[in-house]
């Protein structure tokens, strides 16, 4: 995926015009967002009934997977309205994948003044508003619990032509039922024209259906001209008629069959891909080696969500964006439907030296980002923001915060399909024709697993069928100090070194990177280090540290590759069938790992991805495999 290629991040998002009732029309199209009449009620009759949801939701198994596509995601009125009913009738188990195209996305506020013609699907509006995207261009993955279980909102946000044609072209997954639901035919005719409907039908099988309010006869031609079998019904309150359709092309898609799964690795790759694995419907046996979670990289008390900006448009710092993107707003899911201690408090990168300073200027002035992503904050400013005085300016990330990953490693173990087996060093894996066994230290084989995932950091490295990957052990140290008044903070500061805002007691400090010296000098040099670049920052809070001594040192290795960019995906499908990585995501685990996993998911049940195919195929560890072959 080459730089011209790339979506431009930025969005236009739409504009409004409000009637006396307090509806909206567009002004960029000149047309009502829905019916006047009875806005839910021709939601349902048109699309719901159209696709004849009721019943298929009806039908459904416990471990089956449907997925909605719409053109025009508009008010988000059809999306909640599918899930209110997938929430009624759906097997407790099955999953929901929602796929939305919108070119304009209305802002946050005037979906909350819409929402509230809605009371009756108020819990689902919240659970949307808390976490719905207003900027940046591409895709936005939304893990949404409204009701009793998750459901996947994937909105496309940019022109539905360009992103569909990734996702038709890498033919990942498969939709079973559209809703074309953009403006009016002749007021947007982008969004009804044969060129996008022969993208729909890439990702249609001869069990898709789609209904749409438009009958006009150009749809009906570009439709079928498309493949589609289409027929007029009746039309909903004064409209005579509707459209309803299929797709009986030659696209099959076997659903997944989705069984047992096992992780190797407790660490926060590990524990997320096994809960995304565990909610898209896989019995998962979670392997860790010591007794209990995340003592590794991923045990520290404080991490810190984060991505650096810069000044191009390339394809690994799309997927850094995105990334952060993903893992703010999924935190943010977790904190309010699971429990989650996430603090969304923003994150500070100070500018303390001029080169730093010079190429946050070129960031900025490049206009690569949208402007809700990172603000310049000058000396006065920035201290304001964290409620310390800093000695330099700074760039702020608002959608920025920490958490603790331990706990983040509980509560995604904690999900019914999880079994957690400490105590248990996986050494080697074995296939056969009903699947893998592998071999545990001081143990005979363990049962049979349809998939494995190795997330298991430079532990990975020692198995044979990995010995090729590059694999880099990159140390650091977190020094942990019990909080005080004096270090009191409002927002995460890093210069060199980093202080996080204190929480049950105590902050932490790091930044260092080391080879493997672990002697009490070493450390203590390495402690003094990071003192000297938090008093570079402030001296106030230097001078707070200088007077503590830390409650703990903890040094762990991390695992990176040459390019920087994790490995993600299936190490050789066609000699290891099944055989997965979600490892090397070096300091970035907390921020990563949420859209690794997630895009692993999609990959082994063939559903909608949480980024566009081309940055998930960068994590490809055939990267190094095919690199090694030349």
């Amino acid at each position: 995926m080459t730089a011209t290629l790339l979506p431009s991040l930025h969005l236009s998002p739409a504009t409004l015009q409000w009637d006396a009732a307090g509806l909206p029309h567009s002004s960029d199209y000149g047309d009502v967002y829905f019916s006047r009449a009875d806005a839910l009620g021709e939601s349902s009759h048109v699309f719901l009934e159209g696709n004849a949801l009721p019943q298929r939701f009806a039908a459904l198994s416990a471990t089956d997977t449907f997925v909605i596509g719409e053109l025009g995601f508009g008010s988000g009125l059809n999306f909640l309205n599918t899930w209110r009913l997938w929430e009624r009738l759906a097997p407790p188990n099955a999953c929901l994948h929602y796929l939305a195209c919108e070119l304009h996305p209305l802002p946050r506020a005037a979906l909350a003044r819409l929402h509230a013609h809605w009371p009756a699907l108020a819990p689902y509006s919240n659970a949307l508003l808390a976490q719905y995207p207003e900027h940046t261009a591409g895709i936005h993955q939304l893990r949404l619990q409204g009701g009793t279980r998750p459901v996947m909102l994937t909105l496309l946000y940019g022109d539905a032509r360009h992103l569909l044609a990734f996702l038709a072209k890498a033919g990942s997954f498969h939709v079973d039922a559209w809703y074309l639901d953009g403006f009016s035919p002749r007021l947007n005719p982008g969004l009804w024209q044969h060129e996008l409907f022969a993208q729909l039908a890439a990702l249609s099988t001869t069990r898709t259906t789609l209904a749409s309010y438009s009958v006009a006869a150009s749809v009906r031609q570009a439709l079928q001209e498309a493949g589609f079998a289409v027929e007029k019904s009746p039309g909903f309150a004064d409209k005579r008629h509707m459209l309803r359709g299929r797709y009986p092309g030659a696209n099959s898609a076997p659903a997944p069959t989705k069984g047992r799964a096992a992780v190797v690795g407790g660490g926060l790759a590990g524990c997320a891909t096994a809960f995304a694995l565990a909610e898209s419907g896989w019995q998962v046996d979670l392997f860790e080696r010591e007794a209990q979670l995340a003592l590794g990289a991923s045990g520290n008390p404080q991490g810190i969500l984060h991505f650096r900006p810069v000044k191009r448009h390339a394809p690994d710092s799309h997927f850094n964006l995105y990334a952060y993107l993903h893992a703010s707003r999924y935190y943010g899911g977790l904190a309010a439907a699971l429990g989650l201690q996430w603090h969304p408090c923003g994150h500070l990168q100070l500018a303390n030296t001029p080169t730093l300073q010079a190429r946050f200027q070129a960031v900025l002035a490049e206009g690569m980002y949208p402007a809700p992503l990172l603000q310049w904050l000058d000396r006065d400013q920035a201290s304001a923001c964290a409620g310390q005085a800093l000695n330099h300016p700074a760039l702020f990330f608002p959608d920025s915060g920490w958490l603790a990953p331990p706990a983040l490693c509980r509560l995604y173990a904690a999900h019914p399909a999880i079994t957690v087996r400490p105590l248990q060093e996986v050494r080697a894996f074995t296939r056969s024709s009903q699947g893998w066994q592998l071999t545990m230290q001081g143990a005979a084989e363990t049962a049979t697993f349809a998939l494995v995932v190795l997330a298991n950091s430079m532990e990975a490295g020692l198995f044979p069928e990995l010995g090729h990957l590059p694999l880099i052990s990159n140390r650091g140290q977190v020094d942990v100090y019990a909080a005080t008044p004096s270090t009191h903070l409002d927002t995460v500061v890093c210069g060199q070194s980093y202080l996080v805002p204190g929480d049950d007691g105590v902050q932490c400090t790091g930044g260092s990177y080391f080879l493997g010296d672990e002697s009490a000098p070493a450390q203590q040099a390495r402690q003094a280090w990071h003192r000297a670049q938090l008093t570079d920052c402030s001296p106030t809070l230097g001078a707070a540290l200088d007077a503590s001594t830390p409650l703990q040192r903890r040094s762990a290795s991390r695992c990176i590759t040459p390019d920087r960019l994790p490995l993600v995906g299936a190490l050789d499908s066609n000699r290891l069938p099944g055989l997965y990585l979600n490892l090397a995501h070096g300091s970035h685990g907390l921020t990563r790992t949420p859209l690794c996993a997630a895009w692993l998911a999609s990959v082994i049940n063939a559903t909608p991805p949480p980024c566009l195919p081309p940055l998930g195929e960068l994590l490809a560890p055939q990267r190094y495999a095919e690199h090694q072959a030349g």
